[in-house]
């Protein structure tokens, strides 16, 4: 995450006149903090996956992320829907 927010520093020094940059720096580490909180917490998802989806937020700062928080969300909405069906929700 250091090197994540190092990067993202470097840039933004290079021309800090640009709102757009903040923008998506901001955007960028609040999917990363947000997908590590919910990767950290999610204790259904086995050690492999887990490992392999944290790479992928890592090497993809912003689409990674963004993929996961949206795997979950689909993943959650599929649960909650099967629970209604079988009448145990």
């Amino acid at each position: 995450m250091a090197g994540v927010v190092t990067t993202t520093l470097t840039t933004l020094a290079a021309d800090p006149q640009s709102p757009w940059l903040w923008a998506l720096a901001v955007v960028s580490i609040g999917l990363l903090i947000a997908a590590l909180i919910v990767l950290v917490r999610d204790r259904e998802l086995p050690p492999q996956r887990g490992l392999i989806w944290a790479i992928i937020v890592f090497l993809l700062p912003l689409f990674g992320p963004a993929a996961y928080l949206g795997w979950e969300v689909l993943k959650r909405r599929q649960l909650r829907r099967d629970r209604e069906t079988d009448g145990t929700g």
